[in-house]
């Protein structure tokens, strides 16, 4: 009942689900016996990816699917059957000094102690579904049964011996069980111009993708998936098709194909069967043809991101102080297409409630709460004009998704220092220290920087190793990378992690993306500071002093437990 109560909390709290149909899930929870998750799959309220990351979430312990993981035989041999049983614990690989096992309730600490006794080795903890792991016994324990038993009586006494059980002996017995392993991207078939494209609209949902890029190469179309920031090559178009592509899409976008402009783009609500897609079309005419970039606003795949950073105690302890403060600007730094809105709008739940009057700026509305107030941007509108008209309305919290010119970031210090909270995002690579001194770049005084900032989120993305077929690697001393990783061991070497590719990541490597943040909370130390010496080196020293994370620190708690790529992190933190 604890963890249901937790999957209830996320899902209200995040608004995912309205209060009558988790009611309504529960109800045929209850009735049906099955997992609360399952129903809301079932009734289309979350989607499978959803369910996978809240159940990590309430057990604390990254998923993993049974059906897909090949088991090692020497992990098996470690825990006898009757003890998997008992605690619902699967043993899955087995290294010199560590047991991965998957467990229905990975925070049982107890059966974790007995495993933990009984082999003398550290414990890796997955989740999985109760019903799995005892399917997942019966088939392999059962085909270890099969295998030549270890221990042989020699003729002369009871003396024995141990055999070693061959790898050709391994294979024939436990053979590779993979029940519904997903098959790659499949290729679009050759259809006419509106079917093909509603069913690469329909691959791209079902692969999770957040954008759909059509890009004129000599033999047609080249249609490429952006999945958790990486394109991957889909299928090149035929000429004959890829002619009438570009025009389909305009239409049911409703791009205005009469508009002479090299560049058109457009944002609106395209129904593929029963689901209903926000859409924003980019479309650029360049000397081979038309590029088309369909950026799908509305997959709901990136709910539990915000969620490592609420988590993380290092980071939120700065953020809610940050968020006490009844005025001040608070500034979330990311590159563009960082997805910076979600957690945006994650933080605005934090501080509003119904007795603050909030008012939110931006072109586009992708997330809406009820009770709050949108003011649309367009060409005639601008950022500046919405800002001077919200001053009249008097509101408490003020949100503008995007400062880009130096009036408006003017205007939004003017808002702050009048006694309003305000939050928004700047588009840029900086860190934290050298978004400050980006600022004064642009104009803006150091006395109004520490007056009005109250701090500055630095967010960026990484993709998160496949946890299906993640591999531990061993680099040295004499890797161009050690001194990067800034470590003090007596050891010559040290273990990473990757992903060798499998069919649940489509050969990539890759599953899902992690937060990577920095919080610099605007101490009045930090504030002295830029005022006496606005460097951004001294300023990242004295916040690191102040209790600071810096990005690198962040990413690199990520690598050591086996959840990033080193080599994926370069790009963040330098």
């Amino acid at each position: 009942m604890d963890a249901i109560n937790k999957i209830k909390g996320f899902l209200l709290t995040a608004q995912i689900v309205s209060e009558v149909q988790w009611n309504d899930a529960l109800k045929i929870s209850q009735d049906t016996s099955e997992r609360i998750e399952k129903v809301l799959v079932e009734k289309e309220f979350i989607t499978q990816q959803e369910a996978f990351e809240i159940l990590e979430l309430v057990y604390d312990a990254p998923y993993i699917n049974l059906a897909r993981e090949l088991v090692e035989l020497d992990a098996l041999m470690l825990v006898p059957e009757d003890v998997a049983r008992a605690n619902k614990l699967m043993p899955i690989s087995v290294t010199p000094a560590q047991l991965v096992v998957a467990m229905a309730n990975p925070q049982d600490l107890m059966a974790i102690d007995n495993i933990r006794f009984l082999t003398s080795l550290s414990m890796k903890v997955y989740f999985s579904f109760e019903e799995d792991i005892m399917k997942a016994i019966d088939v392999y324990y059962e085909k270890m049964s099969l295998l030549p038993t270890p221990d042989i009586i020699l003729e002369k006494g009871s003396t024995q011996r141990r055999q070693k059980i061959t790898d050709t002996q391994k294979r024939d017995a436990m053979g590779t069980i993979k029940f519904d392993a997903p098959a790659n991207l499949r290729p679009v078939q050759e259809k006419s111009a509106l079917e093909m494209v509603d069913d690469i609209f329909r691959m791209a949902i079902e692969c999770r993708a957040t954008d759909i890029h059509f890009e004129p190469v000599p033999n047609g179309l080249l249609l490429r998936f952006r999945i958790y920031e990486r394109l991957h090559d889909v299928q090149v178009i035929t000429p004959s098709t890829a002619e009438s592509i570009p025009l389909r899409i305009k239409v049911m976008t409703d791009v205005n194909i009469a508009d002479p402009s090299t560049s058109l783009q457009n944002e609106c609500d395209v129904k593929i069967d029963e689901k209903i897609l926000r859409v924003r079309v980019s479309v650029i005419r360049t000397a081979d043809g038309e590029r088309i970039n369909c950026k799908i606003l509305n997959q709901k795949h990136t709910f539990a991101n915000f969620w490592n950073l609420v988590l993380d105690e290092r980071s939120f302890k700065p953020l809610q102080d940050m968020l006490r403060r009844n005025k001040g600007l608070l500034l979330l730094a990311s590159p563009p297409g960082s997805d910076s809105e979600s957690t945006l709008f994650a933080i605005l739940h934090m501080i509003a409630n119904q007795n603050k009057s909030i008012m939110i700026i931006g072109k586009g509305m992708n997330l809406q709460y009820k009770g709050i107030n949108y003011i649309r941007v367009t060409e005639r509108f601008s950022y500046l004009d919405a800002i001077r008209t919200v001053v009249n309305q008097d509101p408490d919290v003020i949100l503008i998704d995007k400062l880009s010119d130096r009036d408006a970031i003017e205007m939004a210090f003017r808002l702050s220092l009048s006694g309003q909270v305000v939050l928004s995002t700047l588009e840029t690579y900086f860190h934290s220290a050298e978004t400050i001194c980006g600022l004064m770049k642009k104009g803006i005084s150091p006395f109004w920087i520490a007056s009005a900032l109250n701090g500055i989120i630095t967010q960026r993305w990484a993709s998160k190793i496949c946890p299906y077929c993640k591999t531990e690697h061993y680099i040295g001393e004499d890797d161009w990378r050690w001194e990067f990783l800034d470590i003090k061991t007596k050891s010559k070497k040290v273990r990473l992690y990757s992903g060798r590719g499998c069919n649940f990541c489509d050969q990539t490597g890759y599953y899902g993306r992690i937060g990577i943040y920095e919080v610099l909370n605007m101490t009045k130390r930090v504030k002295s500071e830029l005022i006496k010496r606005p460097i951004p080196d001294a300023i990242h020293r004295l916040a690191e002093k102040e209790g600071m994370e810096s990005l690198k620190d962040n990413a690199m708690k990520y690598v050591w437990n086996g959840q990033l790529n080193l080599d994926d992190i370069f790009e963040i933190v330098i």
